[in-house]
């Protein structure tokens, strides 16, 4: 018995090194992963985003105005307590960074269609304290490009527009920092001449 045991105990540890090859391999983490700040492999040219309904714009925002800056790409839902918890580091990205190199921008994908209303979410928004962009995307158009699944999701983009980062659940801001400021030291294009610095409004 001691000896199946062993097995089977060498065999979960073989197929979760395999697991974990395959992921990194990919740039994706769990949460509770902690890579390398020089282990962001180039995953390909982010796909950009073609939402029309936004809250916090002047006007819908795409990801090529960007060229030069690292972005950080949100996916949430507000039913998602998980989502929730990771609020409060993304406030403080937005608040610390934003315009400085790096830009937050939010996708809202919901789950169920009460989630779906953009005045609902826009409440939300103003109860919570969250003034970075946020994209409406209830026909999933973003979610599905960036072949998401789970909430909350976060992707960082180069400043060349590459998908290098994505961690799904919450936590890993130690490993979200990491990967930030290695992107932030890569050489890029000269980003664009004004940064955005976005008052509270709505964009329908």
């Amino acid at each position: 018995m001691r000896f199946i045991n062993r097995r089977l105990s060498l065999l979960k540890k073989s197929v979760l090194l395999a697991s974990l090859a395959i992921l990194t391999a990919f740039g994706i983490r769990s949460a509770a992963a902690q890579p390398s700040a020089a282990d962001l492999p180039d995953r390909g040219l982010a796909p950009e985003l073609t939402n029309t309904v936004w809250l916090n714009a002047e006007k819908p925002l795409r990801l090529a105005d960007f060229r030069g800056q690292v972005i950080m790409l949100e996916f949430w839902t507000i039913n998602c307590i998980n989502c929730f918890h990771t609020q409060p580091y993304l406030r403080d990205i937005y608040a610390r960074l934003n315009g400085k190199g790096i830009q937050v921008i939010s996708v809202h994908y919901p789950e169920f269609s009460y989630e779906q209303d953009a005045n609902t979410v826009n409440a939300y928004l103003k109860e919570n304290g969250i003034h970075y962009p946020v994209a409406i995307d209830n026909d999933g158009a973003s979610w599905n490009a960036y072949e998401m699944h789970a909430w909350p999701a976060l992707e960082l983009i180069d400043k060349n527009g590459h998908r290098r980062f994505r961690l799904i659940g919450e936590g890993g801001d130690t490993a979200i920092e990491a990967a930030i400021q290695s992107l932030l030291a890569e050489p890029g294009p000269t980003p664009p001449a004004t940064n955005l610095q976005l008052p509270f409004h709505i964009f329908f």
